[in-house]
């Protein structure tokens, strides 16, 4: 978007996995999401995307958690951080990779059928496809990706480094975490 200034920042190269998020299970006994059986990850889905965890409680559990692993600032990125990333700074194509359809390149349904029941038949292992120019995996298709919605801090307001999501109110649905510089 023109006249969007961004901050550097730094994300996270493909969408944090069932296997990172045990990990954070694990060491703080946080609840597990609800399709895992038993609290344990389903067998064949330890390298898909974590799905179905709230934006509030969980994302801020795990990031918190992850921050003071690493001793780094861990959130969301904004929408417009997302997007950027998602287009590897080029802001005249229409999907991560280019211009070309998704057929191949992004996990999606040609009949646009969005049916949630199936989701176990639809949902991909992380790094599938090819990465952006960037370096980025699954950055389309596949699973919604959150972002630190509303307000969007790159739209407006002065703040001089985001750092934690108390930064600024607000979450919006949608995978991805960035990390600060």
């Amino acid at each position: 978007r023109p006249g969007i200034r961004l901050d550097d920042f730094e994300m996270l190269n493909r969408p944090v996995t069932n296997a990172d998020y045990r990990a954070f299970v694990d060491d703080t006994g946080h609840a597990p999401p609800p399709y895992w059986t038993g609290g344990r990850i389903p067998a064949g889905l330890e390298q898909h995307p974590v799905v179905f965890v709230s934006r509030y409680n969980d994302v801020r559990a795990y990031t918190g958690w992850r921050s003071r692993q690493e001793g780094r600032a861990y959130r969301l990125p904004t929408s417009s951080e997302f997007e950027y990333a998602a287009r590897a700074g080029r802001p005249d194509i229409k999907y991560p990779w280019g211009n070309e359809p998704p057929p191949g390149r992004a996990n999606f349904s040609a009949q646009g059928e969005r049916d949630i029941s199936v989701w176990r038949q639809r949902l991909q292992p992380v790094k599938r496809h090819p990465p952006n120019p960037w370096g980025l995996h699954d950055m389309a298709g596949n699973v919604f990706q959150m972002v630190n919605e509303h307000p969007d801090v790159t739209l407006g307001g002065y703040v001089f480094r985001i750092t934690s999501p108390d930064d600024r109110e607000g979450w919006a649905m949608g995978g991805s975490w960035a990390r600060t510089a």
